[in-house]
């Protein structure tokens, strides 16, 4: 089992304001599914995505060269085309917000909000409301387990969580990461 650690949500934005989007994919069915792989490893796996420029959305819809199925909807090309002009684009900020939504905003001010109410499974960073009254599952128990909970208390991997820290110690020069605790 991977060992995890439990970190908020302010230890979250800061590591991810140091990461790269290294590359994007989305199921090639629909544009419902998508994985996001970070820098060092870090994937997230979300269903629902958010992008609050309409504008800049619909510039896609005439000129998006992505990898759909034909007759997709106009608006599914357009979301994944923009997704794929945010390769190797650092993120200037990132925050979970108090609707449970992860809000990331790259260095060339592009904006995703990526809806994270949705079981979220078999990546690094899970994230999801619980029942009220239920117990958050242990981290990583079983395939579908969820390993995050909220309010405010997010499980990530050892080994990134080490990676990460390693890259705000570089790229910040003042490694402030707080510390992560169980």
């Amino acid at each position: 089992m991977r060992q995890m650690t439990k970190i908020d949500s302010d230890q979250a934005s800061k590591i991810m304001k140091h990461l790269m989007v290294e590359d994007f994919i989305v199921e090639a069915s629909s544009a419902d599914w998508w994985e996001m792989r970070f820098s060092g490893g870090f994937i997230l796996n979300f269903h629902a995505i958010t992008f609050p420029e309409e504008e800049a959305l619909n510039q896609f819809l005439t000129k998006a060269p992505v990898p759909l199925l034909n007759g997709a909807d106009p608006q599914e090309v357009a979301q994944v085309a923009m997704i794929y002009s945010l390769k190797r684009q650092p993120i200037a900020d990132a925050y979970v917000t108090e609707t449970d939504d992860i809000v990331i905003t790259f260095e060339n001010q592009r904006r995703l909000e990526i809806n994270a109410r949705v079981d979220i499974v078999d990546c690094a960073w899970r994230i999801t409301t619980p029942e009220p009254g239920k117990t958050p599952p242990a981290p990583f128990a079983g395939g579908d387990e969820l390993a995050c909970y909220f309010p405010g208390d997010l499980w990530i991997e050892e080994a990134f969580l080490s990676y990460a820290r390693s890259q705000m110690q570089q790229g910040s020069g003042n490694g402030d990461d707080g510390n992560a605790s169980e």
